[in-house]
């Protein structure tokens, strides 16, 4: 990862490149780490954005609103990034998987509000987490 700022003739940019091989060699525990730092920055710069002195007389973003929300825009596509990454891992560890489990859990509630398809979502998630957890229990016992 690398931030930037470039000066130029229209004035200064700040730039932020994140790989997608740098998240996805993150953990399933620091992913979800990860994952609960963008909630926070995104939430708290939400609310920040609808302060008065972020809106104009009409409600509006006024340009400072602008940037604050071009932020939170770029948490979001972070965000996807991540579902992205979390949902086509497949950790072997247990430890590793109920993290996952609970990551992909957390962004479901945040990202939808849908009950039917949260439900389907856990009771797949616990599933396939039971079975993580007994392949692992058992593995040293098939080799025996």
């Amino acid at each position: 990862m690398n931030a930037k700022t470039d000066s130029t003739s229209t004035g200064a940019a700040a730039t932020v490149t994140l790989s997608k091989a740098e998240l996805s060699a993150l953990t399933a525990k620091h992913l979800h780490h990860v994952a609960d730092a963008l909630y926070v920055g995104r939430e708290a710069l939400l609310g920040i954005s609808n302060e008065p002195r972020f809106r104009n007389s009409d409600d509006s973003l006024n340009p400072a609103g602008d940037v604050v929300s071009k932020v939170a825009e770029f948490f979001d596509v972070l965000f996807d990034e991540v579902r992205k990454i979390a949902t086509a891992s497949d950790p072997v560890d247990p430890q590793m998987d109920e993290h996952r489990a609970w990551l992909l859990l957390k962004l479901n509630v945040w990202l939808s509000d849908d009950l039917a398809d949260f439900s389907a979502l856990a009771a797949s998630l616990v599933a396939r987490h039971h079975g993580v957890a007994f392949r692992s229990s058992n593995s040293g016992r098939a080799a025996a």
